[in-house]
């Protein structure tokens, strides 16, 4: 009986035991104070991610890039080049003491960078191919590095839309109205093909036609309603210069005569 009461201590105070030790090394491990995380969520607030739209002309015969020295603004397919699209994606003030995790809905891949990928704080990742034929979803984690006490820890998250170019703007409704928004480089819509994109682009067309027409309306409108509420002093005002004009007209014609030879 003595025995099994020894065994039960013994068991009871080894549970005990792995019970703290536990807990000692999740304590270990969470280690990341409130004031470290708002420090470092400091810090990585200046971070931003930007986007621009690349055009590079290539050469047809060679499918390389032409160089900046024969680069030419009227070069085309006629002349044997072509361009290709694509879109530049940058963080921006990327802090050392940070990695990103870069995601995307386009085909679900995901990158890792540190400061030591950037040139200068900036990290730059190229959106191209296929993938600038389709608007796109970018998700940017960013977590502590294992030199700070909050080792994996997500700080922040930056979520931006990526659109996509406008091959149809290429199309003959376009050529005479360029400044349309269905006619932009860059869009947020998906493509829906070409006879979509017509009807998009002339309901758009008719809609600034009647807000042209509106804003004339509404000068006219304007302009008559300043008439009617003043109507008594621009009678005066074109009666005075009635009489002044007439009187000059009189004085000259006296002075005429006056100058002509008996």
């Amino acid at each position: 009986m003595k025995v099994c009461d020894r065994m039960k201590k013994k068991l009871l105070f080894l549970i005990t035991c792995l019970f703290f030790t536990h807990i000692l090394v999740v304590s270990a491990e969470g280690t990341c104070s409130y004031k470290e995380k708002a420090e470092l969520s400091k810090e990585i607030s200046s971070v931003k991610v930007e986007y621009e739209g690349v055009k590079t002309l290539m050469d047809s015969t060679t499918e390389q890039p032409v160089s900046g020295d024969e680069l030419n603004p009227n070069l085309g397919p006629e002349e044997g080049y072509y361009y290709v699209h694509s879109i530049r994606i940058l963080i921006v003030n990327m802090p050392e003491n940070v990695w990103v995790e870069v995601t995307n809905d386009y085909n679900n891949e995901s990158k890792e960078f540190e400061y030591s990928d950037s040139q200068d704080g900036v990290i730059t990742i190229n959106h191209d191919g296929d993938m600038v034929t389709s608007v796109t979803n970018y998700t940017f984690n960013f977590y502590a590095l294992s030199d700070t006490d909050c080792d994996g820890e997500l700080i922040k998250t930056i979520v931006i839309k990526v659109p996509r170019y406008n091959y149809s703007r290429e199309l003959p409704i376009c050529r005479d109205n360029e400044k349309l928004e269905t006619c932009k480089e860059y869009v947020t819509w998906e493509d829906e093909g070409q006879s979509a994109f017509i009807e998009r682009a002339e309901r758009e067309l008719d809609s600034l036609t009647k807000k042209g027409e509106k804003k004339t309306k509404k000068k006219e409108n304007k302009a008559i309603a300043f008439v009617e509420e003043n109507k008594n002093r621009i009678i005066v005002i074109l009666g005075a210069v009635i009489v002044v004009g007439s009187a000059v007209i009189i004085l000259k014609k006296i002075k005429k005569r006056g100058k002509s030879p008996l």
